[in-house]
C-alpha cells in the first residue's frame, strides 16, 4: 500500500500541530502569532486578546478643524462606481458597500446643504462673532433665549442647521439655554476642551463649525442625565408656526406629539 502523507491535525485551541501556527484560526477569538511588545508576566497576554480602548486626542481646535469633514464621495460614471465610503465597486460589484444608485440619489436630494456662509459670518454682531468664531462665552441671564419658552427649534446662526428643539429645553438655573439632547446628533460635534484649567466637552455645529457651548453630565436623570449648555449668540430661534415657511417643516411633528413622548 502506498504511503500517504498524513493531514495536519488542528488542536481545539486553533494551533496547528505541525507548524504551531495560531494565525490560521479565523473568526471571533482569533489570536495573533506574536505577543504584544509591552506584555510580560501578568500582562494582557496575546495582542489579539487585549481590548483596545479608544482615547480622545487633545489637539488645538485649529488642528481638529482641519480634517473634521472630508469631502463626500458620490457616484460617478456607469462603471467603476464609487460609493460614499470611497470603495471602488468595479462596475459589476455595485453592492460592495451596501449602497445602491437609487439610495444615493435620494440621500443626496434629502440632505440640505448646510455650510459655513462667509457672507453670514460678516453679518454677525460683535458678540455673535466672539462666541461662534472665537469660542467666547456670553453673560448668563443677559442673553436672548435663556428664558424663552415658546415652541420652536434653534438653528445655527451661521449655517442654519437645526440643533435643538424647545421640547428638549429646560430651566437649569444657570442663565443659559439648556437642552437634554440635540434634534439630531449628526448636526453636533463634541470635542474635549482643556482650556481655563478645566476638562470639559466643547459642543460645535457639524457644518457651520460654530462654537455653541459645552456638554455637562448633570442634566435631568429621567431624560438621560446630559445638559447641553448653549450660548444664545450662536443660535437663531424659529417659532413652530414659521417652520414650514423657513424650510424646516420636517420638524413640525415634534410639536404635535404629547409632551415628553419624543423618541419613545
Amino acid at each position: 500500500m502506498p504511503r500517504t502523507r498524513p493531514r495536519a491535525w488542528r488542536a481545539p485551541s486553533g494551533r496547528c500541530c505541525r507548524t504551531g501556527d495560531r494565525s490560521r484560526r479565523t473568526g471571533a477569538g482569533a489570536f495573533s502569532s506574536s505577543r504584544s511588545a509591552g506584555s510580560g508576566e501578568g500582562g494582557p497576554g496575546l495582542s489579539g486578546t487585549a481590548p483596545i480602548t479608544p482615547s480622545l486626542e487633545l489637539r488645538p481646535r485649529s488642528a481638529r478643524r482641519a480634517g473634521r469633514h472630508p469631502p463626500r464621495r458620490t457616484f460617478t460614471g456607469s462603471r467603476g462606481r464609487r460609493c460614499p465610503s470611497g470603495k471602488n465597486t468595479g462596475g459589476r460589484r455595485r453592492r460592495t458597500c451596501g449602497t445602491t444608485d437609487a439610495f444615493s440619489v435620494a440621500w443626496e436630494a434629502d440632505t440640505p446643504d448646510y455650510s459655513k456662509n462667509p457672507e453670514r459670518v460678516s453679518q454677525l454682531t460683535d458678540e455673535q462673532y466672539r462666541v461662534t468664531q472665537q469660542d467666547a462665552a456670553e453673560p448668563s441671564f443677559v442673553n436672548a433665549y435663556w428664558d424663552n419658552e415658546a415652541p420652536g427649534i434653534y438653528v445655527d446662526t451661521v449655517s442654519g442647521e437645526p440643533l435643538f428643539a424647545s421640547v428638549d429645553k429646560y430651566d437649569s438655573l444657570t442663565g443659559w439655554p439648556s437642552f437634554t439632547r440635540p434634534i439630531d446628533p449628526k448636526y453636533i460635534v463634541e470635542n474635549p476642551d482643556i482650556n481655563h484649567g478645566m476638562v470639559r466637552v466643547e459642543v460645535l455645529s457639524a457644518h457651520g463649525d460654530s462654537h455653541l457651548g459645552h456638554l455637562f453630565p448633570d442634566g435631568p436623570s429621567d431624560k438621560g442625565g446630559l445638559r447641553y449648555c448653549i450660548n444664545s449668540a450662536s443660535l437663531r430661534f424659529i417659532p413652530a408656526e414659521e417652520l414650514q415657511k423657513e424650510g424646516y417643516d420636517q420638524y413640525l411633528s415634534l410639536f404635535d406629539a404629547p409632551e415628553g413622548t419624543r423618541g419613545a
